[in-house]
């Protein structure tokens, strides 16, 4: 059974619901991950604790909301994406209330022995027969519970003014739920993007998520690139809309007489360690005559690839260095990306970016700068040291336009008039 399989699997066995909303939408991360075979990654103690505790949501009762809400997720360790929705709640003004829940303690104690036996019953004695082992079944029960109490503490808060909703990723967790409840109350939902999404191929079923978990009335897409993905997926074009790249971007042009020397390669997520190990290797050839400076993906082993870096003449951009600090075209002359967004804001910062393929995944779309031996990564070199800067930078920017939607915002017109 390959992991998509299983991935779905596991989604149709969880068929619970709480008060109104559907559980396995709300899990579908955890599900992804344990269709991957992951071990949890805090610990089957601390994992399993979790159906005592709630997220503590007094900022949302506490707050006067306006009818416009805007809430960026639980993602505490992802600078780069509360950047990002800090960046359209801005551009917003005083239409909406912002609330950033990767502040919120997750750490509340609610005991609640009615949804403990909800958890068990779903868990450990729904998902038998799955694969799943009988520790991550209680794992599974746990955050079961977890969401359960959650969803009670959410449900005490007044939200009836709420007309029109935006949240980061509608697909995942506590942006679901509220997403799901809203809607329920009758507001408007919308969902904006963390990268580009697009249809995918292989046995990655996190790749398929925003697609086959899509919750919001309305997917906010950076480019016409991602709204027609989603078409292709089978949507209808209504639910989608081209709003544009939702970061303030200082666009530079690309610089003449580029040495092409010094690099930051832009690793992918955990996912992707084998093509990220790959390319580190196939680099590692030309670093007598190039540097080489990686920027982790924040689900990477940080000790882990220090050590390759070391082995292969390389250096580590520290954690708390977002993409935005790292990319700058007066520090580096160049990017490499993995199937990774990061290829389309180093190419506005005027970087000229390589993309490593491996044959084992769609591309995005993009330039024509795709390669895969160490051959075709030194004829790439040569090809834009050469190539007239004006033909370069127009190709680029009719790419940005389609891929990310640079020059369009649609945000204040689409969730404020």
């Amino acid at each position: 059974m390959t992991n998509k399989e299983r991935y779905h699997l596991l989604h149709s066995k969880l068929t619970a619901t709480h008060r109104g909303i559907v559980l396995n939408k709300v899990l579908c991360a955890n599900l992804m991950w344990k269709a991957g075979g992951n071990t949890d990654p805090f610990g089957t103690v601390r994992s399993i604790a979790k159906l005592l505790f709630t997220f503590d949501v007094t900022e949302l009762k506490t707050t006067e909301l306006k009818p416009v809400l805007t809430v960026f997720g639980f993602y505490p360790l992802r600078n780069d994406h509360r950047e990002l929705m800090s960046t359209v709640a801005s551009r917003l003004g005083e239409g909406n209330t912002y609330i950033d829940t990767s502040r919120w303690s997750d750490r509340k104690i609610k005991f609640s022995p009615r949804n403990i036996l909800k958890g068990l019953r779903t868990g450990l004695c729904g998902m038998k027969g799955c694969g799943l082992s009988l520790k991550d079944r209680l794992i599974l029960s746990s955050q079961v519970t977890f969401y359960c109490n959650t969803i009670d503490e959410l449900l005490k808060v007044d939200l009836s003014n709420i007309r029109k909703f935006l949240c980061l990723a509608n697909t995942l967790n506590l942006e679901n739920i509220l997403t799901q409840h809203l809607r329920n109350l009758g507001a408007k939902t919308y969902s904006l993007m963390e990268g580009t999404y697009f249809v995918q191929g292989g046995d990655i079923p996190i790749n398929d998520i925003p697609f086959e978990n899509l919750t919001s009335h309305i997917q906010l897409c950076w480019g016409q690139y991602s709204k027609d993905e989603f078409i292709k997926y089978g949507y209808e074009e209504g639910r989608m809309e081209v709003a544009g790249y939702p970061k303030n971007v200082e666009c530079r042009p690309m610089k003449a007489d580029n040495p092409m020397r010094r690099g930051v390669v832009l690793l992918s997520q955990y996912i992707m360690d084998k093509q990220n190990r790959d390319l580190i290797r196939m680099l590692g050839r030309f670093s007598d005559r190039q540097e080489f400076h990686l920027k982790l993906h924040p689900s990477l082993d940080y000790d882990e690839y220090s050590r390759l870096a070391s082995e292969n003449g390389m250096r580590i951009i520290p954690k708390s260095t977002t993409v935005n600090e790292c990319i700058d075209n007066t520090a580096f002359d160049f990017a490499i990306a993995i199937n990774s967004t990061t290829y389309y804001e180093a190419l506005m910062r005027g970087v000229p970016c390589l993309r490593y393929y491996d044959g084992s995944y769609t591309p995005l779309a993009g330039y024509d700068d795709e390669f895969s031996t160490p051959e075709q990564y030194s004829g790439l070199i040569l090809r834009i040291k050469d190539l007239p800067l004006a033909d370069y930078q127009t190709g680029i920017d009719k790419a940005l336009r389609y891929a990310v939607g640079l020059g369009i915002d649609e945000y204040h017109r689409i969730m404020l008039e």
